[in-house]
């Protein structure tokens, strides 16, 4: 059985996402969220630092991190439009959690596309 972790983003999200990585029973996090445009650019910082941030998380855990997050440059209409990213974001995580090889394993013959040893 997979165990996910979910972490909905609001600003600087990163430090829960490290705390569900480092949990035993979670195999993949999924974050889940959406940057609406608002008054100022500070959407578009968010925007573009999120994806790098959850990256080093990922690699530096050794878990699969998947983006569920929709914007910048969106309003709130837009972002509801595009919830189904969310679940896009969750299926992946999933998929990544229970293809994965074991702990150890020898990565030379293990086919990632199938998630299984070649």
């Amino acid at each position: 059985m997979v165990a996910l972790g979910l972490v909905v983003a609001q600003f600087n999200k990163e430090r829960p996402v490290t705390h569900e990585t480092r949990r035993d029973d979670v195999d993949a996090v999924a974050v889940l969220g959406a940057i609406v445009t608002g008054d100022t650019k500070h959407d578009e910082a968010i925007g573009r630092a999120i994806a790098p941030k959850l990256t080093d998380v990922a690699l530096d855990r050794d878990t699969p991190v998947t983006l569920g997050v929709t914007g910048p440059g969106q309003s709130a209409a837009e972002a509801d439009e595009r919830v189904h990213v969310g679940a896009d974001a969750v299926d992946a995580a999933l998929d990544l959690a229970g293809n994965l090889p074991e702990p150890g394993a020898d990565l030379d013959a293990y086919d990632a596309d199938a998630g299984v040893e070649a």
